[in-house]
């Protein structure tokens, strides 16, 4: 009886690690020095599945985050995020805002008038929660790096 419940216990642990969002990877964006251009980072939710938009309706809810690290060639915007949509949780009474699908989410990158001219490699990270219709899981981060040509 102990096998079965640790057979148990460990396809749950292995689900955890399931890739429950994924990035479409950008093809390399080009940027003038000294001007700006969009980014569309695309992510990939896996069926079954949403993320916590990035203001969740409940605040004990980890919200969805992006950031990027700090680059003296290229100045990254804020990120703008889709309309959330409603979701409820079998059991409960209130509805959560949550993405699902695939979250497109743009910024403003503008490369410093002073930058080299070349690849840059842009760096950053994805924080989210993931939930099904019955449960959340721990919060998790993609990391991820989008390449820059400035010209």
């Amino acid at each position: 009886m102990g096998l079965l419940l640790f057979a148990r216990f460990s396809l749950s642990a292995s689900s955890q690690q399931l890739p429950l969002v994924q990035i479409e990877r950008p093809s390399s964006v080009s940027v003038v020095a000294g001007q700006e251009q969009q980014l569309t980072l695309s992510f990939t939710i896996s069926n079954g599945y949403h993320i916590q938009a990035n203001q969740p309706a409940d605040e004990n809810l980890i919200p969805t985050v992006l950031t990027f690290a700090a680059s003296n060639q290229i100045n990254v915007g804020s990120p703008v995020f889709p309309a959330p949509t409603k979701f409820r949780m079998l059991g409960t009474e209130e509805d959560l805002l949550v993405f699902g699908d695939t979250l497109e989410i743009k910024i403003r990158i503008t490369a410093s008038p002073l930058a080299e001219n070349g690849q840059h490699t842009l760096k950053g990270e994805l924080h989210y929660q993931a939930c099904d219709s019955f449960k959340c899981y721990f919060p998790r981060d993609i990391e991820f790096a989008v390449e820059v040509q400035v010209e």
